[in-house]
């Protein structure tokens, strides 16, 4: 069964997605989260390509509606300024295609194609910093005990190691290597060790 839960997201998207909720609330328009993560064969039901980004957790698709009385919005209008807060965001937003276009639909690809997601490529943002600025970052943990190195090679010189279920700071994650902080040090950790 498709997913409903912001949890499932990419961190970033479900970010971005609670910020979207809360600011259609702002406006008076509530928004209920219809689907997330789909698996291949979810996907293949609903679209003959069988290709979305729901696949990478980096989609989601909601439903809205007038929240509270003495508000009267048409249907139209308000998934056009739904879809206006969302690109504001930073999000993808599905009404703005010129064919098929889907009102409810949004989603935050890091500049990646479908094929890119597809071939193992993953985005590098992956969380807003809490200091700001260009950096982006996520707090995750480790699956298992492992070393961190000073750079994304197994040839590498490990400076410590990190036991499970130790809080991360990701800065960017790639197939093999993630860029993390630990103990104020920037330093690479096997992405597979990361939950």
């Amino acid at each position: 069964m498709m997913s409903r839960e912001l949890k499932d997201l990419h961190p970033y998207v479900e970010t971005l997605a609670l910020q979207l909720i809360e600011c259609c609330k702002e406006q008076g328009i509530k928004v209920v989260v219809t689907s997330t993560l789909r698996t291949f064969n979810e996907q293949k039901e609903l679209s003959h390509t069988g290709q979305s980004y729901h696949q990478y957790g980096l989609a989601f698709d909601i439903v809205c509606f007038p929240d509270g009385e003495g508000i009267h919005i048409d249907e139209p209008t308000m998934y056009r300024l739904v879809g206006r807060i969302g690109r504001n965001l930073g999000l993808s937003w599905g009404g703005a295609l010129k064919s098929n276009p889907e009102n409810g639909h949004y989603h935050w690809s890091g500049g990646l194609t479908l094929k890119e997601l597809m071939l193992g490529d993953v985005p590098n943002k992956l969380g807003k910093c809490s200091e700001g600025g260009n950096r982006f970052f996520v707090i995750k943990r480790t699956t298992c005990d492992t070393l961190i190195r000073e750079s994304p090679s197994d040839l590498a010189k490990a400076f410590g190691r990190v036991i499970v279920n130790t809080p991360l700071k990701i800065y960017e994650s790639e197939c093999l290597w993630s860029l993390t902080e630990f103990l104020g040090r920037r330093a690479f950790v096997c992405t597979q060790n990361i939950k």
